[in-house]
């Protein structure tokens, strides 16, 4: 008992923090309609200052990256940080934070059938159902914020960032299993951090500096890098390790309540069928909980 509330604590507690990632992105590339930072240099920004915070770790823990886990680390690293973050950040240029943060809740679905394919996972019948419950709660909900025109090539670039989430979190759960959240975390950033770091100093971002809501900026991404991945990454890591990788990414569907809770904040609107599509989701993380973890089928 004591476990499942502190799972619950924790998993609350990263609903909030990445929920708020997605109006950070926002601030960090735009002030009062003013173009800032580009999507690439506040992913980039991210990344780096989410690398720069563990790098201490990292420097401890530098030996594994010349082991076998080095591979299993680089899908951690792009996968579960690289590539979402360049895509997140490009789909926000043209989407709301609320749909984009409604759109991630997707991450479960992809976790569930990449961990039953590609890693054999078993599976139960309510945990399948609980997906499907929560996928319609996060397709009403996009249905209510209307994406549409143009924007479902960004939207696009959202799915394919969930699928990318779903791969990094189930290697975590099967192929770093003896390897503590932080140094997974440290040593994943690592690998895609520094390659973000450099393309940022290549992207020159000082003239951005001289705009008015700069320094607002730019704070927003050190944020979004420091608390959003660094530290977020540690404690999901941790749960993933603790509950499985189907529990863990279910923290996706709470994040929609708090990114449309910001969203209405910003001035996107709010209805009575917004919480209800909130509820649904809900309801489709108790399923899923209820029925247990996913475990690996023995392999021939």
């Amino acid at each position: 008992m004591k476990q499942f509330i502190s799972s619950w604590g924790v998993m609350i507690l990263l609903a909030f923090v990445w929920g708020s990632s997605f109006i950070l992105m926002k601030r960090s590339m735009f002030f009062n309609e003013l173009q800032l930072f580009s999507s690439w240099q506040v992913a980039s920004i991210r990344l780096t200052a989410a690398f720069l915070a563990l790098s201490p770790i990292l420097w401890q823990n530098r030996a594994l990256l010349k082991t076998k886990l080095f591979f299993p680390l680089l899908i951690v690293g792009w996968f579960g940080n690289g590539i979402p973050a360049y895509l997140f950040t490009l789909a926000q240029t043209q989407l709301d934070s609320g749909i984009v943060g409604m759109m991630n809740s997707l991450t479960p679905l992809f976790t569930f059938f990449v961990g039953v394919l590609v890693f054999k996972a078993s599976w139960k019948l309510a945990q399948l159902i609980g997906i499907l419950i929560g996928l319609g709660g996060a397709i009403y909900l996009i249905s209510l914020s209307g994406v549409g025109g143009g924007n479902y090539l960004y939207a696009l670039l959202i799915v394919i960032a969930t699928l990318c989430y779903a791969i990094s979190v189930n290697t975590i759960r099967h192929k770093l299993a003896d390897l503590s959240a932080i140094k997974i975390a440290s040593l994943g950033l690592a690998l895609a951090g520094i390659p973000s770091m450099v393309l940022l100093i290549f992207s020159n971002p000082m003239p951005v500096m001289q705009l008015e809501g700069a320094g607002f900026g730019l704070a927003c991404a050190i944020v979004l890098g420091v608390v959003g991945t660094a530290g977020a990454l540690v404690l999901f890591n941790g749960i993933i390790k603790k509950t499985g990788a189907l529990f863990s990414s279910s923290v996706t569907y709470i994040i929609p309540v708090f990114a449309v809770m910001w969203g209405f904040i910003d001035g996107e609107s709010l209805s009575i069928s917004h919480v209800i599509a909130g509820l649904i989701l809900l309801s489709g993380v108790y399923l899923v909980n209820k029925a247990g973890p996913m475990k690996i089928l023995s392999r021939a």
